[in-house]
């Protein structure tokens, strides 16, 4: 099946090529990713150490806003309709930082999430022509998502100068979709400029990556036990509040007060907008 999805591509690549229809779009702009499960989770913690502690000096920062760039490879199949395949680049990343008393020290936590995607798409294409120098480009289709998660939580504090850094990093692709519209501006008899929303939905789940744990104290550095670890996501319940957690580790978090317990999903759904050039061949 894989081998006939590849050469009826070449064919079709072949015959645009051959006819000469060809364009290419390369574009950049921004795309909002609630990612909600993961977003509410570190908030969650933020807000439990918080109350936990009386009040910590900082605040958490949500992380859904990315830098988005792409390209894609336009073929005509005739009668308006055309055939997509583009690849881009994602990448978000957000720190948040907080410091708190502790007996008599002084401690601060920071983390420091960042998701990069490389999104692999195929759409199909409809232009409808406005009159003048503008056509609307409608698009949707299928795509593969292969992302990166990488995690850093670092504590350190005057108890006898302690440092800690714990960090997670995993690589998971997900079958997705996209669909959007494009307003096409004609500067040219072959180059046009475009500005576009999109919608995309895609997921991550079952998360898995290397996880390490390393530090230092007044006596030297040290190192805790690494090796693949999930995502977790899990609610912890204290004086009748309830909090959403996220932890890194090799088993299910169990104890008094935690439920829900479940792998987190890591959400690449979101709205993007760009702008870019088309260039037709």
């Amino acid at each position: 099946m894989k081998k006939l999805l590849a050469l009826g591509t070449i064919l079709i690549l072949a015959n645009a090529l051959a006819s000469g229809a060809v364009s290419f779009k390369l574009k950049g702009g921004i795309v909002y990713l609630p990612n909600t499960e993961y977003n509410d989770g570190l908030r969650g913690g933020y807000d439990y150490l918080a109350k936990t502690l009386g009040g910590p000096t900082g605040e958490f920062r949500s992380m859904q806003l990315a830098a988005d760039f792409g390209g894609e490879i336009i073929l005509s199949l005739g009668g308006g309709f055309s055939l997509g395949l583009g690849a881009g680049y994602l990448r978000m990343t957000r720190e948040s930082s907080f410091s708190y008393d502790w007996m008599t020290f002084t401690a601060k936590e920071t983390v420091t999430p960042r998701i990069t995607a490389i999104p692999l798409v195929l759409n199909l294409h409809r232009t409808v022509p406005l009159g003048g120098s503008f056509r609307l480009d409608l698009y949707a289709g299928a795509g593969y998502y292969l992302a990166t998660l990488h995690q850093e939580f670092r504590t350190s504090t005057n108890f006898f100068e302690f440092a800690e850094s714990q960090t997670f990093q995993a690589r998971k692709g997900a079958f997705g979709g996209q669909g959007g519209i494009a307003l096409e501006f004609a500067l040219g008899r072959h180059t046009a400029f475009f500005v576009q929303a999109e919608g995309r939905f895609a997921a991550l789940r079952d998360v898995q990556g290397d996880a390490t744990d390393q530090g230092s104290w007044f006596l030297g550095d040290w190192s805790g036990a690494g090796g693949k670890a999930y995502l977790w996501s899990y609610d912890i319940t204290d004086a009748g509040t309830t909090y959403p957690q996220i932890a890194v580790s090799f088993s299910a978090p169990a104890g008094t007060g935690i439920t829900n317990v479940r792998k987190t999903r890591i959400d690449l759904s979101g709205v993007a907008l760009a702008a870019g050039i088309k260039i037709e061949f």
